[in-house]
């Protein structure tokens, strides 16, 4: 029982580093988009297909929402809360590794993306798909 305890503490402090890690990553990458992109043509990796564009993101999926930041922090709190408790609750071995990383990812977007809500009032995007 013991030694559960401690393989469950040692998964959720590896899921919270890497979450810390990579909300870290994600706000880099969101400057080099202002510095870089800001004011600027895209940058086209696949033409036709995939290209950085920078773009001010002041709703969800498509601009729905639109102004209506309030929702968005509330969701993302209640997503985290969410995730949070299921994460918990996945068993500590070795082949649910997939499905803590897929939670670790999206509480790391989630949180970001709150960074950018409560700091700018809008989400910083640059990957465009065409």
């Amino acid at each position: 029982m013991k030694q559960q305890s401690k393989t469950i503490q040692k998964k959720a402090f590896i899921g919270i580093l890497c979450s810390v890690i990579l909300i870290f990553l994600d706000q880099f990458t969101k400057y080099l988009a202002v510095q870089h992109l800001k004011d600027q043509m895209p940058v086209v990796l696949w033409k036709n297909v995939l290209e950085l564009s920078y773009l001010e993101n002041r709703g969800a999926a498509f601009g729905i929402f639109q102004g209506k930041q309030y929702l968005f922090l509330i969701g993302g709190v209640l997503v985290l809360l969410l995730i949070g408790y299921i994460y918990g609750k996945i068993p500590a071995k070795k082949r649910f590794g997939l499905l803590r990383l897929c939670a670790v990812l999206v509480v790391s977007g989630a949180v970001g993306n709150m960074i950018d809500r409560m700091v700018q009032n809008y989400v910083v995007d640059f990957f465009y798909f065409s």
